[in-house]
């Protein structure tokens, strides 16, 4: 296990970067300002396809190995306090300056904007549970299935593996969420949950996911090739398609699309990720990783879409923007490290 952790690491900080921009692209796409109901153009279909069919291997590579290093130390039931108290510092303390951080971003517009504000203390609340940027919705699931049923996936898929694992796997498959709503979104998505699972087998079986990743190298151009032609169908046929809260602009066959296009996406990001892990720049970029999906909507997009709006069009912002976040992004994490580093570990949670 030493030879597979010291030849992989740098694979996943690489894999994980590109993940990370992956995650913003979707969430600066500027499709929305394209009206559907007439022709679609190369610019639609471009931003579709990159951000709403590629870009979705992301949150399952995320839930992967969130859940695998989890279970790397994760040997027995007493160490689920160890495991707690170091998430509580690398995880929930993050979540919930970066939530604080977009309440008081947006506080302040309101106040500027308005002069005064209708914000209560209930609000303020609910705000921890359901924040204004998008992406925190994959944290909160996290920690909720860390403090919750990390005991649970830890005897279940310990005695039960195949059960688990193919249940869950079906489930997912057919967008089937077993948690309710709370404060807006799923308790835990199935997404998240299925993926962080399988993160904990391997976890428990280390020699089994060095073995698959040998497989993957080995077969890297055919994992490439199936990947980029499935992601490309489903665009082609069902380009409004969306599984967000719901299975919208087609059935069943596009949804088959977008799962197998997820299954050879992940094993496509490793592969990729491979030739690259001995590029230092990546590597150096790679240590802001957490810092740019924690800060990439709010307050950036305040000063990149502000910036792109002044170049570009609304529908294609996008090509402006989604660079521009990554770079202000890192910017700030750079420029936070520098000055107070000891805020930027509390930040980050020590990463």
């Amino acid at each position: 296990m030493a030879e597979f952790t010291q030849r992989s690491s740098n694979v996943f900080r690489v894999a994980n970067l590109i993940a990370i921009f992956l995650v913003v692209a979707i969430h600066y796409n500027s499709k929305h300002y394209i009206n559907v109901g007439s022709a679609l153009s190369l610019n639609y279909y471009f931003q579709e396809w990159f951000t709403n069919s590629a870009a979705r291997i992301a949150v399952p590579f995320f839930g992967f190995t969130a859940g695998f290093f989890y279970f790397l130390k994760f040997k027995k039931i007493s160490d689920y306090w160890l495991q707690l108290s170091k998430r509580w510092w690398s995880l929930i303390v993050p979540y919930l300056i970066a939530v604080s951080v977009v309440f008081l971003h947006d506080l302040a517009l309101e106040l500027y904007k308005y002069q005064e504000s209708s914000t209560t203390i209930i609000q303020f609340a609910y705000h921890f549970l359901h924040p204004e940027s998008v992406q925190f919705w994959f944290l909160r699931d996290l920690i909720i299935i860390i403090v919750l049923l990390c005991p649970l996936l830890h005897i279940s898929i310990g005695r039960f593996p195949r059960l688990v694992l193919i249940s869950l796997f079906f489930a997912w498959l057919i967008e089937f969420q077993f948690f309710p709503l709370l404060a807006g979104w799923y308790l835990v998505n199935i997404e998240v949950l299925f993926f962080f699972s399988v993160g904990c087998f391997f976890g428990k079986n280390q020699n089994s996911l060095e073995h698959l990743l040998k497989w993957f190298e080995s077969h890297a151009a055919l994992i490439l090739a199936l990947f980029l032609v499935l992601s490309v169908l489903r665009v082609i046929w069902a380009p409004t398609f969306t599984v967000w809260y719901g299975v919208q602009g087609g059935g069943v066959g596009p949804l088959f699309l977008y799962k197998l296009t997820i299954l050879t996406g992940v094993p496509a990001l490793y592969v990729v990720s491979v030739p690259l892990r001995n590029n230092q720049i990546l590597i150096w970029l790679s240590t802001f990783s957490f810092f740019i999906f924690l800060y990439h909507i709010k307050p950036v997009s305040t000063f990149s879409i502000n910036i792109a709006s002044v170049f570009l069009p609304d529908p294609f912002l996008f090509y402006l923007t989604f660079p521009l976040a990554v770079g202000i992004s890192i910017l700030f994490g750079w420029t936070l490290k520098k000055i107070l580093p000891r805020l930027y570990g509390y930040v980050t949670g020590g990463r």
